[in-house]
């Protein structure tokens, strides 16, 4: 449950972070790319757990299908502190002259 609750807040919120911070000129695809994650991500779920590829949908397995999210959760906690902060964040704490520097 609590995985699904994170997948819906991050559904609405990676694509606004990913406007706010990507060029006028490729906005669109930056948002789109978010989508595409999804989709791949869902594909990529279905290969692992197929029970007729004996990857990771046996009897004996599919506990470490539990590891998968796991994983990319950890990716994340470490990635994070390396993310810029978007404009519209630093011109609400910051002020108007940290959100220009942001957008240069």
């Amino acid at each position: 449950i609590f995985v699904g609750i994170v997948a819906g807040i991050a559904t609405a919120v990676v694509p606004t972070y990913f406007s706010e911070l990507s060029p006028i000129a490729i906005r669109g695809a930056v948002g789109t790319m978010h989508q595409l994650g999804i989709t791949i991500g869902i594909v990529v779920s279905q290969w692992l757990s197929t029970p007729s590829l004996d990857l990771l949908g046996s009897e004996e397995k599919w506990q470490y299908l539990f590891l998968v999210p796991c994983a990319f959760g950890l990716l994340q906690c470490v990635v994070l502190p390396f993310c810029p902060e978007s404009p519209s964040y630093l011109y609400q704490t910051a002020g108007k002259e940290a959100a220009k520097v942001a957008l240069r």
